[in-house]
């Protein structure tokens, strides 16, 4: 098993990730973050390129929620 490396990349969405990337270059791991072009943050675990497990979404204002993902899928709220 390979181990994963930190990095900072451009998203094909625009957005910027900071964390573990797979052999791929794929955000990948039990935290990252993901600074969205709206202004919002993601905060939480990605898997192959997505939004996987639990994750908080901080707004512009502030606001955080957290929520489950699954391949990029909100679940369970």
């Amino acid at each position: 098993m390979a181990l994963e490396k930190t990095d900072t990349i451009r998203l094909e969405n625009g957005n910027i990730y900071c964390g573990d990337v797979n052999e791929q270059g794929l955000p990948h791991g039990d935290f990252g973050r993901e600074f969205c072009e709206d202004g919002s943050i993601y905060y939480g675990s990605f898997r192959n390129g997505k939004w996987h497990g639990v994750g908080s979404i901080i707004n512009r204002n502030l606001d955080m929620v957290q929520k489950e993902y699954i391949d990029g899928e909100m679940c369970g709220f």
